[in-house]
């Protein structure tokens, strides 16, 4: 707001006093700067909080948060399954990116027929009625489930039906979307951990982490849990990625205190120090985090592996054959 000028007010008071209008002209024109004044102060002060909050770390960290949680589902092909003639298929094909002006470098894919959409859906819409109001699912058919029509009609609502998951915060963290993003995989990745094929279950594994460290937080129950497995899986197999993602695992165990997730942390801490045999400097640190919860009370000696653990809690059910 423009203030008047000092020569603009004087003027215009030397009128009003040359006209005899002394001590009420004064007083109007003492609150006019004034109100002006003040009006032009505020509106500087406000201005300049709004730039400190866009400058400010907590609100960068917001961004980047809420940046790092950006993805995008796209159904990009499908394939008619039938090697069975009773129960012949399409797969769709999900890609999920991040969703950025920058390409992704670690993209995760992963397979659904109609069944699995259907079943996501339902649930959902059953107990998030309000939030699938003007979406329409497309119907099972009983004739022409395998036209490319009907095939491409179905991609496409799939795909919007994702996107409107994602974005939507309380669909996102539904159990119901965690379930559909992840078992069929990890449930795959079961079979082949209890039968000692880690090289086969440790792509999986991984591919299950990725995906759901792209949706949610770095110490989400899902994503942590998932890490653990992966880190048994490699350490099992003696993969050469296994100490990377232990480390990974440490640093975001350090502000964790969810009770369920706690449990994986002393085997986890056990593991480490096998691994850890030859650097001093890590052993330490393990070490000293086993004492300090051994300080707390916290019993840390004859835990089961970290495996068996982590399948109990993730699948009920562990094998003999897990070691």
């Amino acid at each position: 707001m423009q203030l008047p000028t000092i020569r603009e007010a004087t003027e215009s008071l030397m009128n009003e006093l040359e006209r005899g209008n002394y001590s009420s002209r004064i007083l109007h024109v003492n609150k006019q700067v004034n109100s002006e004044t003040n009006a032009y102060i505020q509106n500087c002060i406000t201005n300049a909080r709004k730039e400190c909050e866009k400058r400010s770390p907590t609100n960068t960290d917001n961004k980047k948060r809420d940046s790092h949680n950006m993805v995008k589902f796209d159904v990009v092909s499908s394939r008619i399954i039938d090697k069975d003639v009773d129960r012949k298929h399409v797969a769709y094909t999900i890609v999920v990116t991040n969703d950025s002006n920058e390409p992704d470098r670690n993209p995760c894919v992963i397979e659904r027929r109609y069944t699995d959409f259907l079943e996501l859906y339902s649930q959902l819409r059953h107990t998030f009625p309000n939030h699938f109001s003007s979406f329409i699912f497309p119907r099972k058919l009983f004739i022409g489930n395998f036209s490319p029509d009907s095939i491409t009609t179905r991609r496409l609502a799939f795909e919007s039906l994702l996107n409107l998951i994602v974005k939507q915060q309380v669909l996102k963290e539904s159990s119901y979307f965690i379930s559909f993003l992840q078992n069929r995989e990890l449930l795959e990745a079961k079979e082949w951990i209890q039968s000692s094929r880690f090289d086969q279950a440790i792509p999986l594994v991984e591919n299950s982490f990725r995906l759901l460290n792209k949706l949610h937080t770095d110490r989400h129950p899902a994503v942590l849990s998932c890490l653990c497995l992966l880190v048994a899986c490699c350490d099992a197999y003696n993969h050469n990625c296994a100490t990377s993602f232990a480390e990974l695992a440490l640093h975001r165990y350090e502000a964790v205190s969810d009770v369920d997730l706690l449990q994986f942390y002393v085997p986890l801490l056990n593991l480490c120090l096998q691994r850890y045999e030859d650097t001093a400097r890590e052993r330490a640190y393990v070490e000293e985090r086993l004492a300090s919860m051994k300080r707390r009370g916290i019993n840390v000696a004859g835990h089961p592996t970290l495996l068996n653990i982590v399948m109990t809690g993730m699948f009920g059910s562990t094998s003999t054959s897990l070691q």
